[in-house]
């Protein structure tokens, strides 16, 4: 197969150098030989093989016989066995004739991410994209470039130690409208709900200098429409068929109101910001930046439209709150089931003024850090990133891609595999120990919570920055205890979390 394509690509070669006018095609063309030839060498040395996986079943692939839900609302070591048994790349069948592929080989990871012809996940662009179809994390080529570009530009104009202070007031409002609540009556919070209200409320705070007071009762509704269609992306992720989110069923209903509410809220939030500007008056918030970079565009084809502008802000209250919600709700369950981390970190806390702390300051908590490295590690809630394939790609270890094949790049696995932590065992793998993050650093790909390349969360620097400061000031003031009847269980919504909340019961530190 590779040589029939090299022979094609010599014979391409010799025809076009007969156009000596166009010496980039000549170029090109001499290139793509070489890159042909070469890959026929690889493949002498290396055996043509299939994805493996188990066997399928007429019609339905391994829907009926291989546990999916399981293996994406688990914890990594679900995947375990089956690597174990299919070897590091293993398939899935699924109806349609398409196939579910599981990548935890490092190098080929890679291969894939670097790899023409790769796209971001169809079902999650043909499903996030129904809601927001211009957001930056459905948009592809040069869409993409042109939203990300204004983006990065309207983050460098932040002065990010403003939002500091904001995450300090919601933490205190959260122990006023609920701990202080749920200490007096002796009964459990669910801080998965509190986590989600506290990261909603300060991050629009510092985006867009409203004050949506979701933790004091207020605005719920918006919060509830963000949750209703996180909820339903989980299964329109599953079942990624456009046609069947029209159909009108009580889910699609609930889901398409809450799509209406979410667009009219952030069309007022674009219109107040353009009224407030247009007198004078700017605040310097993250809408500030991104309505003011992209007047800055020199190249006016290369500025957004209103509508790509909204679904950028509209991208922005799921990005906003859902993953770090979650993070920090699974962050304080594993601190509770673990009271000596817990008391670690207070004492490693007691002498800080969170009032005073800077992004630098703030950095410089190593064992703070560790706590939310070693969350993302042990619980992740960007386990996998989605990738399609367009084409065929065959990978240096033989195992043949084929187009249409959509890939999930599983890094968290190698969280706990030892072999990618030097001085680590598997068994203390399996264990949330933050310390360790102390004593090595694991091996590239190995840890990657904000994604990797060019689609890298361009709000990792915020989000890290809330995730230390909301967990140290609620564990400087509040010591958290599971409640043993109602444990945390996992499970994915558009990230994966809390499946049914986190409930935990807590009490004064003063």
């Amino acid at each position: 197969m590779m040589l029939h394509s090299a022979v094609r690509c010599v014979r391409h070669t010799r025809a076009v150098f007969c156009c000596k006018n166009d010496l980039s095609k000549n170029a090109s063309y001499l290139r793509c030989c070489i890159g042909q030839v070469a890959c026929v060498r690889a493949e002498s040395s290396t055996a043509i093989r299939d994805v493996p996986g188990p066997s399928p079943q007429p019609l339905v692939g391994n829907l009926l016989n291989f546990p999916l839900r399981e293996v994406l609302d688990s914890l990594p070591d679900a995947r375990s066995k089956y690597y174990e048994e299919y070897g590091p790349i293993f398939r899935l069948a699924l109806p349609g004739n398409t196939s579910l592929v599981f990548v935890k080989d490092t190098e080929s990871m890679q291969q894939i991410l670097k790899a023409r012809g790769v796209t971001n996940s169809d079902g999650f662009r043909a499903s996030f994209g129904h809601f927001f179809p211009n957001s930056m994390i459905v948009l592809e080529g040069a869409a993409w470039q042109r939203v990300r570009k204004i983006g990065q530009k309207a983050l460098q104009k932040q002065k990010l130690d403003r939002f500091l202070p904001h995450v300090y007031a919601m933490c205190e409002r959260s122990v006023e409208q609920h701990f202080s609540t749920s200490i007096q009556r002796g009964v459990a919070v669910d801080v998965h709900r509190v986590m989600a209200e506290l990261t909603f409320d300060s991050f629009h705070r510092f985006a867009y200098d409203k004050d949506f007071n979701v933790l004091g009762g207020e605005n719920k509704e918006l919060l509830d429409a963000c949750i209703a269609i996180s909820s339903q992306l989980s299964q329109r992720l599953r079942v990624p068929i456009p046609w069947l989110y029209k159909l009108p069923t009580p889910a699609n209903r609930r889901v398409e109101a809450a799509r209406v509410l979410l667009h009219s809220c952030v069309n007022d939030l674009l219109e107040q910001r353009l009224e407030v500007m247009a007198a004078g008056t700017e605040i310097g918030s993250l809408l500030d930046g991104f309505i003011i970079a992209n007047r800055e565009e020199m190249d006016e084809k290369e500025r957004l439209s209103r509508k790509e502008i909204t679904d950028q802000i509209g991208t922005f209250f799921f990005g906003a709150f859902d993953t770090t919600s979650n993070t920090l709700a699974m962050a304080l369950d594993h601190l509770a089931n673990n009271p000596d981390i817990q008391e670690q970190l207070a004492a490693s806390l007691a002498n800080v003024d969170m009032r005073q702390v800077t992004f630098e300051s703030l950095n410089e908590l190593s064992f703070l850090g560790a706590v939310v490295d070693e969350t993302n590690r042990f619980s992740p809630t960007a386990q996998m990133f989605p990738r399609s394939l367009k084409q065929d790609l065959l990978l240096s270890n033989g195992i043949a891609m084929k187009k249409g094949m959509q890939c999930l790049l599983d890094w968290s696995s190698n969280g706990r595999d030892a072999s990618m932590w030097p001085g680590q065992t598997t068994e203390d793998l399996r264990v949330f120990r933050p310390q360790r993050w102390l004593e090595s650093t694991p091996k590239k790909m190995a840890h990657l919570p904000f994604g990797h390349g060019a689609r890298i969360c361009i709000g990792s620097k915020l989000a890290l920055a809330e995730m230390k400061m909301a967990i140290a000031c609620l564990i400087k003031s509040l010591c958290f205890a599971p409640d043993p009847n109602r444990r945390m269980t996992y499970g994915t919504k558009l990230a994966f979390g809390p499946a049914d909340g986190a409930w935990l019961h807590a009490s004064s530190r003063v």
